[in-house]
């Protein structure tokens, strides 16, 4: 994790390594910021998600290795990565679904990516957290390639067997559709005799019947679907009814085009990288469409936010023979809820069921 000095505290040291200079050139190029101290905290800086995913992919080009995406989580800052790079630790790595946050607690918190594949959403979360509670991130896969949800699920909890060694510790968070995953791997674990301690899963939505059977989210729907995670709420800078008149294969370049003209969240990414970004998110959604969830007996705390919103072919997550299922309702939106606000809420409400360590 981040050191516990602010950035107003902390002794600024300048690169003194190759490598280090040439991070600093990257991190001053994307972040706009001229004096960079190799301990400075990405987040800190006003990095953001989207910049992180630019980030890692410059540094992929630069260096010809690929961080993981989480480590900016842990390993934020010029310093550590300047480490990890010369370690040549990441030369060639895929993409693995598990990522150790912090280590040492008397418990262990798993949090479980939403619908995007990536946790970087947790990361308020994870520094609200008090010191006696281990972290451990699950991510997607993050090729684009079709995949089941149980499939899905029994791979985090084969990479969760190997890493934590007393599973009664373990507690699943999961927000969105990370919490349908989490719900699923707490059943795929009490099978296995491991079940966790318990499940909390943050306005969780699965799919809703559909009278033709399974359906997939395409066309405009899920450009505008996504568009709408991705800047998180917040208003689209695009004409959908003169997206609509362009070809299929136009609108991407299209919608890039209009979040660079719009600056702002977003506007930084290339055609490619959307593409990747896009091309993960159908693959969970997808996904998330053709999963029937089952009653567990593992307790679940669902927190369902007060301002409901609409998904497309998805409803709120519920289940009709559940009897360890509560439902809490949290002040927010579907976005807000996973804001430091709401997240302290729910997590003093989790130290005081017992299930993570208190403050």
């Amino acid at each position: 994790m981040a050191d516990a000095l602010g950035p107003e505290t902390r002794t600024r040291r300048s690169p003194t390594s190759e490598t280090e200079r040439r991070l600093a050139s990257l991190w001053s190029q994307l972040l706009g910021v001229e004096a960079l101290g190799i301990d400075d905290e990405f987040f800190e800086l006003g990095g953001t998600s989207l910049l992180a995913v630019r980030l890692i992919n410059e540094i992929a080009r630069e260096f010809g290795q690929t961080l993981p995406l989480v480590s900016l989580l842990r390993h934020g800052s010029i310093a550590a990565q300047a480490v990890m790079l010369d370690a040549a630790e990441h030369a060639g790595h895929q993409r693995t679904p598990l990522a150790v946050m912090r280590e040492g607690g008397q418990t262990t918190l798993v949090l479980v990516h939403p619908v995007g594949g990536n946790i970087l959403c947790y990361r308020e979360l994870i520094e609200l957290l008090p010191a006696g509670v281990s972290v451990l991130g699950l991510q997607s896969p993050g090729d684009g390639v079709p995949r089941q949800l149980e499939a899905l699920a029994a791979s985090y909890v084969e990479a969760l067997r190997a890493q934590a060694a007393e599973p009664a510790s373990i507690h699943l968070l999961g927000w969105s559709m990370g919490g349908v995953i989490a719900q699923e791997m707490a059943r795929q674990m009490e099978a296995h005799g491991i079940a966790p301690n318990g499940v909390t899963m943050i306005d969780s939505w699965m799919a809703a019947p559909q009278p033709q059977g399974s359906q997939r989210l395409e066309g405009e729907t899920l450009l505008l679907n996504f568009l709408r995670d991705l800047l998180s709420g917040e208003p689209l800078p695009i004409d959908f009814d003169s997206l609509s008149r362009l070809a299929e294969a136009e609108r991407p370049a299209a919608i890039v085009q209009a979040l660079k003209q719009a600056g702002g969240v977003g506007s930084d990414l290339s055609q490619e990288e959307f593409l990747a970004l896009l091309g993960e998110y159908r693959a969970n959604y997808d996904a998330l469409l053709g999963h029937a969830p089952r009653p567990t007996t593992t307790p679940v705390r669902l927190y369902r936010a007060s301002r409901g919103m609409d998904f497309p072919l998805l409803t709120p997550f519920a289940l009709a023979e559940a009897t360890n299922l509560q439902v809490v309702d949290c002040e927010g939106d579907h976005f807000t809820v996973v804001e430091r606000d709401s997240l302290r809420e729910i997590l003093m409400h989790l130290a005081n069921s017992g299930e993570i360590a208190p403050w």
